[in-house]
């Protein structure tokens, strides 16, 4: 979401100007994504739907339909942005034909602990350690949680559990 809003606000396309509206699904937001939808697609401009696999029959159903025939009419500043978690084993996935209707990017975790730990410290720059009152208390909670991180990330391998 944030790579999204930050290309978007480099390209003129902000929330602040009425160019993108970004919509968090679940509890009952579907309404109000299916109208940024609606406004966007004839007036031009961004939409970022996040989490649709929290609502798979909305999205299995309504959005489904709705992707099929956005190119019918569509304005050309018009964007869709989805954003999911691929679903457990045992539950329904999303639609085929949206994802073929759409480009697909995949954000992988590093193989190994060494290669994680480094991404990990890569989200932490100095001038933020140096702003911090207790440095050497800041760096090791950043370490600690880094570690877990990185633990995490390889024991998942290995199935969930």
């Amino acid at each position: 979401a944030g790579a999204v809003e930050k290309m978007g606000t480099q390209l003129g396309f902000t929330s602040e100007n009425g160019r993108y509206a970004s919509v968090s699904l679940g509890q009952g937001q579907e309404p109000v994504a299916m109208n940024w939808l609606t406004h966007f697609h004839k007036n031009g401009g961004w939409v970022l739907l996040q989490n649709i696999h929290l609502t798979i029959d909305w999205t299995s159903g309504q959005l489904n339909e709705r992707v099929d025939k956005l190119a019918e009419g569509a304005h050309m500043e018009f964007r869709l942005f989805l954003s999911a978690e691929p679903p457990p084993i045992l539950e329904r996935g999303l639609p085929i034909s949206l994802l073929k209707n759409s480009v697909k990017l995949t954000n992988e975790p590093p193989q190994g602990m060494l290669a994680n730990l480094k991404r990990a410290f890569a989200n932490f720059t100095d001038e933020m350690v140096d702003s911090c009152a207790k440095q050497a208390e800041f760096k090791s909670i950043i370490f600690a949680l880094a570690y877990f991180h990185a633990a995490l990330l390889e024991r998942k391998k290995f199935g969930v559990g």
